[in-house]
């Protein structure tokens, strides 16, 4: 659409070219907004109390969820007694029902300021707000019930979020700020026609994300039965070994130069910087850096790597990676080395990350608070150990197995892509709906 040229049917606003029987209104206009209580995660139960409670974090980590529908999914309960039950009963409680609107109202990062959740079929349920949100309730006959969770989502209302946000470490949002944020209504039937198409996008979302959880469940099967000898593969019968990670392999930390940012660089010449920060969350390879370390800086690091495996000391406590480009690392990665003559390389890759190997690592690890791991530690990890062919045949299945997640994984990706591209199409009203 030409900025410069309004098309027939269309109109400015604050948020932009927009239909002409579509309306902007400030939020304080539309909704009022609900007392909340701050509770504590300790007070909060998974067994049946009187009410069920909504907590900041839970909106933050919901993922691509933007309802609460109880015909759905859970919410966790606050202790009884809490709140006195005749103040529940009172008919001026803040209980929350259908098409209420809860924004979590801090957020440590960017991308999470204004995450916002609709109530949906609460049922008989009562559904109270907690800590650090702020609820909205419809006072006019603007939104449509299942729309309310779209409101937020239009790209010029997001970036209108953003500005209006607080703060350096930890970002937040008052509703003496948000009142004042513009809102784009399009007419109840037309809201109606977007909310279903979009709740079909969110309906197939959510089925891949269940097949995902179905296979990656299937994974920990096999991971459980192959990686401890319970299930065979048909062709080996030798009996398998335990052996000390130290006795067939060479562990060292990685070196950082010092002072550190003397030696750091963006620029294409240099060695590789492998930072524990920069892998991808997942991921089984690395593969590409952000940054160079200069060849002085090289040179007063310990030494550079490529082909071998790097054990996260840090993030992602215990998790294995395996090395694919020269690169220097940081000091605060373990590298395992020379272990070619007694492991596949796949195999070794998904018996460093089994769950009984991480229950080793977080044993010998040293600390109360944050765990660390030393060479000599994991020197002492002890796994299990078949022939090299059997390490092979097993290593093929569950990457097989990968292969098949990694696919779907995609899909849900796409899903997700574009269900995002229609979002901003339809909310926009840059593409209408057919009513």
């Amino acid at each position: 659409m030409n900025k410069d040229k309004i098309p027939q049917g269309y109109k400015k606003s604050p948020l932009g070219i927009i239909p002409e029987n579509w309306d902007v209104k400030r939020l304080g206009e539309v909704f009022n907004t609900l007392k909340s209580f701050s509770f504590s995660r300790n007070q909060m139960t998974s067994q049946k109390q009187e009410l069920r409670y909504i907590h900041y974090g839970d909106i933050h980590t919901g993922a691509e969820q933007d309802s609460v529908d109880l015909s759905l999914g859970t919410l966790p309960y606050i202790l009884n007694d809490l709140i006195p039950v005749e103040k529940i009963k009172d008919e001026n409680f803040p209980l929350l029902k259908n098409g209420d609107i809860i924004l979590a109202d801090a957020s440590e990062d960017y991308d999470g300021i204004g995450k916002a959740w609709e109530i949906l079929n609460t049922a008989n349920n009562k559904i109270i707000a907690g800590l650090h949100t702020i609820v909205l309730r419809e006072r006019t006959n603007y939104t449509s019930i299942g729309y309310g969770r779209y409101l937020f989502r239009n790209t010029q209302t997001s970036k209108s979020l953003k500005r209006i946000a607080q703060g350096t470490k930890v970002y937040s949002i008052s509703y003496k700020h948000l009142s004042k944020l513009h809102l784009l209504f399009p007419p109840l039937s037309e809201q109606q026609k977007i909310a279903e198409i979009l709740s079909c996008w969110d309906e197939a979302i959510e089925k891949q994300t269940q097949l995902i959880e179905k296979l990656e469940t299937r994974k920990r099967g096999l991971m459980q039965q192959l990686l401890t000898g319970k299930k065979r593969i048909k062709g080996f019968e030798n009996e398998w070994k335990k052996i000390e990670l130290g006795s067939v392999a060479t562990i060292n930390r990685g070196g950082s130069p010092r002072p550190i940012k003397k030696f750091i660089t963006s620029k294409e010449t240099g060695i590789n910087w492998i930072k524990i920060g920069d892998v991808d969350e997942g991921a089984k390879f690395i593969e590409r850096t952000k940054e160079k370390i200069i060849e002085e800086g090289v040179l007063k690091s310990r030494q550079v790597f490529k082909g071998d495996f790097l054990l996260s000391n840090s993030m992602s406590f215990g998790r294995p990676y395996i090395l694919k480009i020269d690169g220097c690392i940081h000091d605060g990665w373990l590298v395992i080395q020379d272990y070619s003559n007694a492991f596949n390389i796949d195999y070794l890759f998904y018996v460093l990350g089994f769950e009984t190997t991480l229950s080793q690592y977080k044993s010998l690890a040293a600390g109360s608070g944050v765990l660390n791991l030393n060479k000599e530690k994991v020197k002492m990890v002890v796994l299990f150990h078949p022939s090299i062919e059997e390490q092979t045949a097993i290593a093929n299945i569950l990457s097989i197995a990968d292969d098949e997640i990694q696919k779907e994984m995609e899909l849900l990706t796409a899903l997700r892509s574009q269900k995002k591209g229609l979002m901003q199409q339809l909310l926009t009203g840059k593409k209408r709906v057919k009513i």
